[in-house]
Parts: structure tokens; C-alpha cells; sequence
């Protein structure tokens, strides 16, 4: 298992070095991993890994990637693009083959979340919403409130405000 996730940190290459990634390249003896190209062009950045699944925010167009980020998966054998709508897609974050990620709309910040088969629009309103983080009992952001910084959560049913208060309530974790 260690191997095969150091093997899939590595299989993305161009996205970020040994350091961008939080681990020493210099504490992985080069027989314990291999690296494995999964992206051929464009500029591809911001990964984050479950298991043997791999998700990151590229563009095919490196022409346009300031205003064109889309969002992509690795499944251990094949790239699928999850977007592909030509806006600013970004901080994905993904458990099993789940994945949220934000995404600038003509409104602002939304949040955006793919089940595995389609994509469903978590957030729609004039207020950013960003950070979001995803793992098996649900889904969490932070939303502007019109005053400051507060934490959202969804249950796959509803969303919940978790703050409320006077105090910017930034960058939400959820684990499990």
C-alpha cells in the first residue's frame, strides 16, 4: 500500500516536486517507487490523493490556463476530465472516487461536487464559497456570510451553517 501511494504521488509528475507534496525526496529509497507519466501536455497543478485515486486541476490549453482550469481524475489506469466548462476550477479535494472542488461562477466562489457519476452544484448564491474538503460522513467550506467567514457542511441531504458569529471561521477539515 505505502509503495503503491508513493508510486501514485509520483506518477504526477509535472504537478508539483517531492517538496510541493510534504515529502522528502531524499527519504525514499529509489527502488521503493517508480515514476509513471499519467499527463502528456498542458499545465496541471494542485493534486490530492486517496488511496490509489488522483485528482488535480489542469489545462489541456496552457494558452489559457488563467481564466480555463478544469478538474481531473486518475483512477490507477485512466485519466478522465471531470469538467469542462472553461471556468476556474480549483482546490479539489476528493475520498474514494468522490470529489469537491470550487469553482468561479459568474456569482462568485460555488462548490461543486462530483458522486463518481455526475456533478452536482452544492452552492448557489451571490457569496463566495471555497476550501471545501470531502471524506465519507460529508462535506465542508468556508461560505461568506456577508460579514465574514463562516463553516458550511453537507450530509448528502442538506446544508448545514456550523458557525455563526462576528469571527472569520477559515479552512475547514473534516476526517473519516
Amino acid at each position: 500500500m505505502h509503495k503503491k501511494l508513493i508510486t501514485m504521488l509520483f506518477s504526477v509528475v509535472q504537478l508539483v516536486s517531492c517538496f510541493g507534496l510534504g515529502i522528502s525526496c531524499a527519504a525514499l529509497p529509489e527502488h521503493e517507487w517508480e515514476v509513471k507519466t499519467i499527463t502528456k501536455k498542458g499545465y496541471h497543478t494542485d493534486p490530492d490523493v486517496f488511496d490509489s485515486y488522483i485528482v488535480w486541476v489542469g489545462n489541456l490549453n496552457t494558452k489559457d490556463y488563467e481564466n480555463n482550469r478544469e478538474i481531473f481524475f486518475y483512477d490507477g489506469s485512466t485519466v478522465k476530465q471531470i469538467t469542462n466548462n472553461q471556468l476556474y476550477n480549483l482546490n479539489p479535494d476528493i475520498y474514494d472516487r468522490k470529489i469537491v472542488w470550487q469553482c468561479l461562477t459568474k456569482k462568485g466562489w460555488e462548490i461543486f461536487y462530483y458522486d463518481g457519476h455526475k456533478i452536482k452544484q452544492l452552492t448557489d448564491n451571490k457569496r463566495h464559497d471555497r476550501a471545501p474538503q470531502i471524506s465519507r460522513h460529508g462535506i465542508t467550506w468556508e461560505g461568506h456570510d456577508g460579514n465574514d467567514w463562516e463553516i458550511f457542511y453537507y450530509d448528502s441531504q442538506k446544508i448545514k451553517q456550523l458557525t455563526n458569529n462576528d469571527i472569520d471561521d477559515r479552512l475547514p477539515m473534516i476526517s473519516g
